[in-house]
């Protein structure tokens, strides 16, 4: 008999912000120090554009210019800190611009490299994410 309960995972929408070469992406930093995809949970009812562009201004100030109509081609299915399993979906945007503005849930934002991202602190999606670029 399966165990409904492990069944479920708590589905995210993230943004793969490129700079403009298109070699590294933008992380958020949050307060505990740790280095993220900026996005957040899809609340049930949203549609993924309307979470992204939301979580995009609540935590940074910033606002999506364009959302690509579907997620890349690029998932991640992990065990959050929490030990939950989760699944990114994971949409290309652009920003109108980079005039950040700090909050309790985004205290910095950077440009990485697949490869760095492998060696600061972030979240295992994002490192996740960070392999599937390198391949």
């Amino acid at each position: 008999m399966n165990n409904i309960e492990d069944c479920f995972y708590r589905v995210s929408v993230k943004a793969l912000i490129y700079n403009d070469d298109r070699t590294k992406i933008l992380l958020f930093q949050e307060k505990g120090g740790e280095w993220e995809l900026p996005g957040g949970g899809l609340e049930f009812g949203a549609s993924p554009h309307e979470e992204i562009r939301r979580e995009l201004l609540e935590e940074s100030g910033l606002v999506a210019s364009y959302i690509s109509s579907a997620p890349t081609n690029f998932t991640t299915s992990v065990h959050d800190k929490f030990g939950y399993w989760i699944s990114n979906l994971i949409y290309e945007v652009k920003l109108e611009s980079l005039d950040f503005t700090p909050t309790k849930e985004c205290v910095a934002i950077k440009f990485f490299s697949p490869a760095e991202i492998l060696e600061i602190n972030s979240f295992t999606n994002t490192k996740r994410l960070a392999e599937q670029l390198l391949l």
